[in-house]
């Protein structure tokens, strides 16, 4: 029987993020292109919404052309899962990446030619919707094949840097572009972070790819089942996924829909963008401190981190100066990263590799249907309520949300201990490709 090691010589000869980072390895290839995707992600809206407004685009028009995006993304992300389980998580990642790139360039050579309209402009957010409905459950299925359980912890910590990165340089860069060449340039930046990180997904290999259901084995109907069937099986993952939902509509309605003219009111308009910037540091400042973290109870305290997530929300309805709103955004952008790191972990030791996309795509349907039912009633409410007890209502609702579901049976036995999953007690046993217990 293999000896099992203390936690103090764990720590002593874990890899660490830094260790990570500076060995050239598949992972760091994809840490690249992920990063580099997620730029062009990030300037994607503001691009888009310049360029509908820029060819007489009404307000109607841009709303018409972003929900053109959202609707085929919900739609077809739970098919997106059983694509990228059943063809791999990276083939998927880099030939939807490719089409993308080919998408966006057509629309920035019209845009910048004169010829774009409103009409070709959802035309593209609807392909694009589409392709990011297949890629994002391979994005995040990707990881438990890249690196092993003792590195997991860490790589996650680094993936979560590089999309606080992402969210600094994205906006900016397309601001930029925005302002002085025009938004079809901003468009060609797009187009050209989609092209690189594509080139640079078709490099990396899945470690553990022989693995892998050979695709035909099984209908999508059979595919679609299984991968619901592991998803409904998991007490914590209803839990979590169903407290998430009405987090991110609480969220969606208090922070972003409200808090924006509450703090431009009082603070000053240029104030709300520098809480998002406190933000996005925190989000980028979480990498060391994250690292030093165990995870041993990755649920729990990623629960505990979207408390934290939610403490802007009551400092703004209670009228907090300027200072404590920026520390209080700061500590959001940590807490949030806590929150995905753990949620994350928790996903990818508990759930086998070659279901986990499908899972993934399950839960963040759950997550992204409810944003605009936030946003509508935020709308609808805050004609007869006043803001700042909406505002205080939905924050301090988040937080205690938060803490109960940290203090759940269910969410505090996920634990993994020297990079070892152990699953949730009673929880049928599966077989996993990488020999790990799942629930």
């Amino acid at each position: 029987m293999t000896p099992q090691r203390s936690p103090a010589s764990t720590a002593a000869t874990a890899p660490g993020w830094r260790t990570l980072l500076g060995r050239p390895s598949h992972f760091r290839r994809f840490l690249v292109a992920r990063t580099i995707n997620l730029l062009g992600k990030t300037a994607a809206p503001i691009a888009i919404s310049f360029t509908a407004l820029d060819i007489g685009g009404s307000a109607a028009d841009l709303g018409f052309v972003l929900t053109s995006y959202t609707v085929p993304l919900v739609v077809f992300l739970v098919l997106g899962g059983v694509v990228s389980d059943r063809f791999g998580q990276l083939r998927t990642v880099w030939v939807t990446s490719a089409a993308a790139a080919v998408v966006q360039l057509a629309l920035a050579v019209a845009v910048i030619s004169g010829r774009a309209t409103v009409p070709l402009l959802v035309v593209a957010a609807v392909l694009t919707g589409t392709l990011a409905a297949a890629g994002l459950p391979a994005l995040s299925g990707v990881v438990p094949r890249l690196v092993g359980p003792e590195e997991r912890k860490d790589a996650n910590v680094l993936l979560s840097g590089g999309r606080g990165l992402a969210t600094i340089l994205g906006p900016s860069a397309a601001g930029f572009l925005v302002a002085y060449p025009g938004a079809g340039y901003a468009l060609l930046l797009d187009a050209a972070c989609w092209a690189l990180s594509a080139a640079m997904f078709a490099r990396v290999w899945e470690t553990d790819a022989p693995g892998r259901r050979a695709p035909g084995g099984s209908g999508v109907l059979d595919d679609l089942r299984e991968g619901w069937g592991e998803f409904s099986s998991r007490r914590w993952l209803l839990i979590g996924v169903t407290g998430m939902g009405i987090l991110n509509a609480l969220r969606q309605g208090g922070f972003v829909t409200l808090a924006p003219a509450v703090v431009a009111a009082s603070l000053g308009e240029q104030s709300w963008g520098l809480l998002l910037s406190a933000q996005a540091v925190g989000a980028i400042l979480a990498v060391p401190l994250l690292s030093r973290l165990s995870f041993r109870r990755p649920a729990m305290q990623g629960a505990f981190g979207l408390a934290v997530y939610g403490t802007p929300l009551v400092a703004v309805a209670l009228g907090a100066p300027l200072p404590l709103l920026l520390l209080c955004c700061l500590a959001a952008g940590i807490g949030g990263e806590a929150s995905t790191v753990g949620w994350n972990l928790a996903m990818q030791d508990e759930i086998d590799p070659d279901v986990l996309s499908r899972v993934y795509s399950f839960e963040a349907v759950a997550s992204i249907a409810v944003v605009p039912v936030g946003t509508l009633l935020a709308g609808l409410l805050s004609t007869r309520v006043d803001v700042a007890a909406l505002i205080l209502g939905a924050g301090t609702g988040y937080v205690v949300i938060s803490v109960i579901m940290a203090l759940l049976p269910s969410i505090r036995a996920i634990r993994r201990d020297d990079g070892v999953a152990h699953p949730e007690p009673g929880a049928p046993p599966s077989t996993t490709t990488s020999g790990r217990r799942t629930p």
